[in-house]
């Protein structure tokens, strides 16, 4: 049977609980009993004293906490009441009055030590500073861009093709590996550019892509190629199509 004690009462109130459950989860700590086998006379006696403390305090006390004060002396009576046998375990089990609160407290346990976490990560963040943009080392060898062309020009480039991806998938896709290395798209690049002496468009690279990480691979690939000066960045026009071409070739002078 069941210990019908209250034990030692803690100097708290009931306004430092965010409600019922985060209340009944420090009685059940306190008393370090198993969340799966709670003694309800117990924990039943130890809510209702806390409750009982706050009115004497003139405190108001909400509804919800009355509610589980009702379900606890619901589940302590049936539990009191003789159960009749039965020959199935799994159907005892099922049958446990304490079941629905277990579920409910094992669920706000999960969702309070999810808060918790992220409290901290949010506190180690703070802690942190991002340092300054740096200006470019001097001496370092930069990507080799036709005059007129800059880098947010390529950024600008790069993202509409990302939209334009994205805006072509289902709404409903099934997310897949799709594993690709920076060198196996320098080296796509290359084939390409030798079937396409006359230069090719950026966005042309991009026409067979199937996901986001192939796009970005194959971006990171023109970066490295432009970085080791082996093809060529072009706009002919303000707003005109980038071309790539390889490093000296004709038609990367016209």
């Amino acid at each position: 049977m069941e210990n019908d004690t209250s034990g030692k009462l803690p100097n708290v109130k009931i306004n430092d609980f965010e409600g019922p459950l985060d209340l009944l989860l420090h009685l059940i700590k306190q008393a370090k009993m198993d969340i799966y086998d709670i003694q309800i006379s117990k924990i039943t006696a130890q809510y209702l004293a806390y409750l009982h403390i706050n009115q004497q305090l003139k405190l108001d006390i909400a509804g919800e906490y009355l509610i589980m004060a009702a379900t606890l002396m619901r589940i302590k009576s049936k539990l009191l009441l003789p159960s009749e046998p039965s020959i199935d375990e799994e159907t005892t089990e099922e049958d446990d009055p304490r079941l629905d609160l277990v579920t409910q407290l094992v669920e706000y346990q999960k969702y309070q030590e999810a808060a918790q976490n992220l409290q901290i990560q949010e506190t180690n963040r703070q802690q942190a500073y991002t340092r300054e943009e740096a200006a470019v080392p001097d001496g370092m060898q930069l990507a080799h861009l036709a005059p007129g062309l800059t880098i947010e020009t390529l950024k600008q480039a790069f993202e509409q093709v990302l939209i334009k991806q994205d805006q072509s998938q289902p709404i409903y896709r099934t997310i897949t590996d799709d594993p690709v290395s920076v060198t196996e798209q320098i080296q796509m690049i290359k084939n390409s550019l030798i079937q396409h002496p006359q230069g090719m468009t950026f966005n042309s690279l991009f026409t067979d892509t199937i996901s986001s990480t192939k796009i970005v691979v194959t971006f990171m690939a023109m970066l490295e190629l432009v970085k080791k000066q082996q093809i060529d960045f072009q706009q002919s026009t303000r707003l005109g199509a980038i071309k790539l071409f390889n490093s000296g070739d004709e038609a990367n002078d016209q």
